[in-house]
């Protein structure tokens, strides 16, 4: 079942609560996803679509490597990430939820652009 950690400006993250490190990768994730996305966004020099009334779900699950739904308006964009679940290392996995972020926040903007340039004459 997914439970929600938290909110944060541009991000809802839930994570799955059967896994054993579910709730650790989420909190890590939340401590650093603003700060690494702002850092994408002046790289694609974007500064609309996003923000409190169109969060992006970030979700911790236990399949895939990590994936997206493309750019979506009104809360409905989604990321899911594995959370890498029971890895010894625990610094090391909670960096890779924060690497496959990062790998899929670029595509969410990739697919954003994509999309304003269609309405761009």
């Amino acid at each position: 079942m997914l439970v929600t950690l938290g909110h944060a400006a541009n991000f809802i993250i839930p994570y799955d609560n059967k896994l054993k490190d579910g709730k650790r990768r989420a909190a890590a994730l939340k401590s650093t996803c603003e700060a690494d996305f702002a850092q994408l966004r002046s790289w694609f020099t974007t500064t609309g679509g996003f923000g409190p009334k169109n969060r992006v779900t970030i979700s911790i699950i236990s399949t895939g490597l990590g994936n997206n739904g493309q750019y979506q308006t009104s809360g409905a964009t989604w990321i899911q990430i594995n959370s890498v679940d029971g890895k010894s290392n625990k610094d090391l996995a909670d960096d890779a939820v924060r690497a496959a972020f990062v790998v899929e926040a670029v595509e969410l903007l990739i697919s954003y652009q994509n999309i304003r340039t269609k309405k761009t004459p």
